[in-house]
């Protein structure tokens, strides 16, 4: 069964640095993520924000609604899920795109009342949504329909109240009951009601972690199954504990938990753990990115019993020592809901010789003579989307030497320049090699906010230079002295002479002699 959806592909522009709210918080750099970029998705208003690694968190989006439920990177976009109003059953379930740069997309709309979670399943995007029953939506890009995507229904257990959450394990979509400690799992064809106790309220996140794959609940208690399939409440865990469970993660070889009385606790399961870090309010989002545990406190949207309409919205990082605060005091309206670190997208550098007289191009093992000058072009792609951004920042040209053919290359490279990108490209300066011998050139991308680092090959550019021939020698000359030869050409010169006045004698005056 397939959704109904307007054809109303909404794009909104925001001018980054202008209309778009840039926050100053006091956080020192070692909060940063390691790798990719972390994002925040609030409530009250429905905002995503991106911390910029310099102590800001930058608002990259308009107002998304109420709450943005859950963000996910996929094919270089990020999406967001959002709800319409604080009545968790009274609005309208959206899905933005926003394409890394300026621009947000309404790629979905009418998505059941609000979209929860949203996962990568098979190599397709996928939503779950409430509170309609428990449902589940395939995503189809689509280029016609005003280009809105197209959104298929693949589950619709109606039986159930909805989607709360969704993880990738054990080969299916685990999706947790938005009202009850009710788990199913779809395996590409069909829904499976696995866990079907009415009991407890509602399934707010999935982990793996230590062989099994964990389901934290409403009370305190936690679901633990080593298929994805049987599940039985975790030793220790049947019981309530000082209220909701809302999130759990492994970090640092442990499992992790998060409360709504703001307690993060650390534990090797089966035990409730150690206390960590008491937040001011509860915490109902967690991150990680293998370095730094991130989390964010406020007012849960979305839930059973309504939104909570205020809270302390904070974020933390802690890197298994320290808690520090990422954020200045109750800065993202009425709380975080959503943490995501999205990984860098790969990037790939070619590169191209040039020689420096007629900027004539030089192919891979061709020649040059001692004395004349070589660059070198690089050209950085990214992701094909052309919405997308392409790569930014630096490009630093290298070189090796060895002066005969079957000597190895040296170990160290030796730098050119470094230029930074224009229009995905970055040019060299000018390179005069001192010695006669072998060359080769690579260009190393050294990556930006959004794209990992990259080097061009190794062997893509091979250049021999000769040395300078030595000049032709002058033409030989004899050792013998010119006299001789001046002599006899006088001689002749004088008897030539005496022959022709006698001849001349005797044809003007016959009878002289």
């Amino acid at each position: 069964m397939s959704a109904s959806i307007v054809c109303i592909a909404i794009v909104i522009s925001i001018a980054l640095g202008s209309a778009a709210t840039s926050i100053t918080s006091s956080v020192a750099e070692a909060g940063s993520p390691s790798t990719g970029e972390l994002y925040a998705g609030t409530s009250n208003p429905g905002i995503v924000y991106r911390y910029t690694a310099n102590s800001t968190w930058e608002a990259i989006s308009p107002t998304l609604g109420y709450a943005v439920l859950s963000l996910l990177e996929y094919e270089g976009h990020l999406y967001a899920g959002t709800m319409s109003t604080s009545n968790p059953s009274g609005g309208v379930g959206q899905i933005y795109r926003h394409d890394r740069g300026t621009n947000w997309t309404l790629i979905g709309d009418n998505l059941d009342n609000q979209v929860s979670s949203l996962v990568v399943y098979q190599g397709s995007l996928y939503a779950g949504t409430a509170w309609k029953g428990m449902r589940l939506y395939k995503y189809t890009p689509s280029t016609t329909n005003c280009g809105i995507a197209n959104w298929t229904r693949e589950v619709n257990y109606t039986a159930w109240s909805g989607t709360r959450c969704l993880d990738v394990s054990h080969g299916y979509i685990l999706m947790g009951d938005i009202y009850w400690d009710r788990i199913g799992h779809w395996d590409g064809l069909t829904f499976h009601p696995d866990q079907i106790q009415a009991t407890g309220s509602c399934i707010y996140d999935f982990e793996e972690y230590g062989g099994y794959v964990y389901g934290a609940a409403y009370l305190g208690r936690m679901w633990r199954s080593p298929d994805g399939i049987h599940w039985n409440l975790t030793p220790g865990f049947e019981g309530s504990y000082d209220g909701c469970m809302w999130q759990v993660e492994t970090f640092n070889g442990s499992l992790y938990m998060t409360y709504a009385n703001g307690e993060l606790r650390v534990s090797n399961v089966p035990d409730r753990g150690t206390l960590k870090y008491t937040a001011p309010d509860g915490i109902i989002s967690m991150e990680t990115d293998g370095a730094n545990l991130y989390f964010g406190t406020g007012g849960e949207a979305g839930a059973l019993y309504g939104s909570e309409t205020a809270g302390i919205a904070n974020i933390y990082s802690y890197d298994g020592t320290n808690v520090q605060l990422i954020s200045g005091q109750d800065q993202f309206g009425a709380g975080v809901q959503v943490l995501v670190v999205v990984d860098k997208a790969n990037s790939t550098t070619e590169t191209q010789l040039h020689e420096a007289s007629n900027d004539d191009p030089i192919a891979n093992g061709g020649s040059i003579t001692l004395g004349e000058s070589v660059y070198d072009v690089a050209t950085v792609t990214g992701l094909s989307d052309p919405d997308i951004d392409e790569p930014t920042g630096n490009v630093v040209f290298e070189y090796q030497y060895k002066l005969n053919s079957g000597d190895p290359w040296p170990a160290a490279w030796t730098g050119i320049s470094t230029n930074g990108l224009s229009g995905g490209t970055a040019t060299s300066g000018d390179f005069n090699p001192a010695e006669a011998g072998y060359y080769r050139f690579r260009a190393h991308y050294t990556g930006d906010s959004k794209y990992n680092e990259s080097y061009s090959g190794l062997e893509t550019e091979l250049l021999s230079v000769a040395a300078i021939s030595p000049p032709s020698p002058p033409p030989s000359v004899s050792s013998a002295p010119p006299f001789p030869n001046v002599y006899v050409g006088i001689g002749a010169a004088l008897g030539a002479g005496i022959l022709a006045y006698f001849l001349h004698r005797r044809l003007v005056t016959p009878n002289s002699l």
